[in-house]
């Protein structure tokens, strides 16, 4: 566990030195992230998490450098896990070569056949498959840039959008593995390519790329820019409703939603949503042979639905988060790949922490791992997320039982709009710290517990008037005078009252499974 924990240490070291290498003060870094000095502190002492991709970005941009410079991507493992470097060293050797004649011996297969084993590779990435999608497409690109070299017309223009569609593939693996070259190269690739192909589609499918690539250093604005750019590219396909067009456009709106959450544009991003399932109300309605997806994007309502969870906690609203995430349809979720639902459960995982359930979110971020533990292995956010929950119950765990807590259940309708601070799972689940929390400081305050919900009485289970002291313990005044009538249950309850034990417990403890979650992600 101590190497979970020391990585967020060693990332606060790693700001302090590229900051002083760049000649700034804590206060003006604090300025260019919208924070206090104090913060800046914090997190230069390993105090504070870089839990959202969105600060990530922006502090590594206001440091002048790449964000895995910060968080020291792509992150070292056992040899199995660092396999896929080897194959990422083959594809940008064979990027390099992009205008030169291809090293290929025999003949180049039909663009048919090449188009049937880029299904293949689809399958590989929707199941989170980085490493073996990067394994396979060495081959794949000498082939098709074999094929565009040997063929004119129409099978030629098949070959150049095969390897741009390869370049986006190896461009999706670099971005979840971490690494920056191959994730620039590719890109440049499929800009290239897709001017050649004929695909009127395939220019808009290298700029939604080139989105994502601005998010490394926080522009925002140029993201949504390049979205722009491309919708008004393929604008009269989707008006005339075609449907590679319809689910790019959609894909699109989706980007530009979650750049303008992290721009802090709550407004814009609904908007951007809501165009999104414009789009995918219109896919849905298609009715016809089936459509080959042959940019990848995967687009569906199912889409729409976790960026619209997603887009909330970049802007630090947990609650709007879990609220619309309670207000999905299931079905739309469910037939989501894999990539999709490890990216969706990562996220349920922070929104859970921040509302105050370390145990749902642990469960989360189990689930997101079940499903693509590649993908959630080498993700910065949920590596953050796991050290949180891993350090919340160390100090749940270690530090003194209050002498009165509130039962979860009692503002578990979801009826107070205070974030509750973690339930001290591992201890006793129905305890907790009933304290507001800032997503943003990163703290539980103690500013104001008048928020916790009333304690229910002994005699039926209901809760009592609230109450406005500012400490757990019970007021002198509450407490009865000789001689004066007090409620029969309530005095039974309090005179029968035995000293509090931890329940014994059968299954592993929250602390136990963060423990073994830490240990298997560094172990592998």
């Amino acid at each position: 566990m101590s190497g979970c924990i020391e990585e967020q240490e060693r990332i606060g070291q790693r700001v302090r030195r590229q900051r002083l290498s760049v000649e700034m003060t804590q206060a003006d870094l604090a300025a260019a992230v919208g924070r206090t000095q104090g913060w800046v502190s914090r997190l230069e002492k390993g105090r504070i998490e870089l839990d959202r991709a969105g600060l990530i970005n922006a502090v590594a941009a206001a440091l002048h450098c790449h964000p895995n410079t910060l968080i020291e991507r792509p992150y070292s493992g056992g040899g199995a896990e660092t396999k896929w470097q080897v194959s990422a060293a083959s594809i940008i050797r064979e990027l390099r070569r992009y205008d030169l004649v291809p090293v290929f011996d025999g003949t180049p297969r039909p663009s048919e056949v090449l188009w049937h084993d880029m299904k293949r590779l689809l399958r590989l990435r929707d199941a989170a498959a980085n490493a073996a999608v990067l394994k396979e497409l060495p081959d794949m690109l000498r082939e098709a840039r074999a094929l565009a070299e040997a063929s004119t017309g129409h099978e030629r223009e098949e070959a150049f959008a095969i390897y741009a569609v390869a370049c986006k593939f190896a461009h999706t693996a670099a971005h979840a593995l971490g690494h920056p070259e191959l994730v620039a190269m590719a890109c440049e690739r499929t800009t290239w390519s897709a001017q050649l192909s004929g695909d009127p589609v395939m220019p808009a499918m290298a700029l939604w790329m080139r989105m994502w690539d601005t998010w490394a250093s926080a522009d925002w604005d140029d993201a949504l820019a390049l979205g722009d750019k491309a919708l008004a590219g393929i604008e009269a396909e989707y008006e005339a409703g075609d449907p590679l067009a319809l689910r790019m456009w959609g894909a699109l709106h989706l980007r530009a939603a979650i750049s303008s959450a992290r721009g802090g544009n709550a407004a814009g991003s609904d908007e951007r949503l809501a165009l999104a399932r414009t789009a995918g109300e219109r896919v849905n309605s298609y009715v016809g042979p089936e459509i080959h997806d042959r940019h990848s994007v995967t687009f569906s309502l199912g889409n729409v639905v976790i960026h619209g969870v997603s887009a909330p906690l970049e802007m630090s609203d947990q609650t709007k988060a879990l609220r619309l995430n309670r207000e999905a349809d299931p079905a739309h979720i469910a037939v989501l790949p894999n990539s999709r639902l490890g990216h969706h459960h990562m996220d349920l995982a922070r929104a859970w922490l921040w509302d105050g359930n370390r145990d749902q979110a642990l469960t989360e971020l189990e689930t997101a791992e079940r499903i693509a533990p590649q993908l959630v292995r080498n993700h910065p956010v949920a590596r953050a997320t796991l050290r949180k929950i891993t350090y919340a119950e160390r100090a749940a765990t270690s530090s003194p039982k209050p002498s009165s807590c509130a039962p979860r259940a009692a503002a578990s309708n979801g009826s107070s709009p205070t974030t509750r601070a973690p339930a001290r799972h591992g201890t006793d689940d129905a305890l907790c710290l009933w304290q507001p929390y800032d997503p943003e400081e990163q703290r539980w305050t103690s500013s104001n517990r008048s928020t916790r919900p009333p304690r229910p009485t002994a005699a039926s289970g209901t809760a009592s008037p609230p109450t406005t002291a500012t400490s757990h313990s019970r007021p002198a005044s509450a407490k009865p005078s000789s001689g004066t009538p007090t409620n029969t249950a309530r005095s039974t309850a309090t005179s029968s009252a035995t000293p509090w034990t931890p329940p014994s417990r059968t299954s592993p403890t929250t602390s136990e499974r963060a423990t073994a979650r830490t240990a298997n992600l560094h172990s592998s």
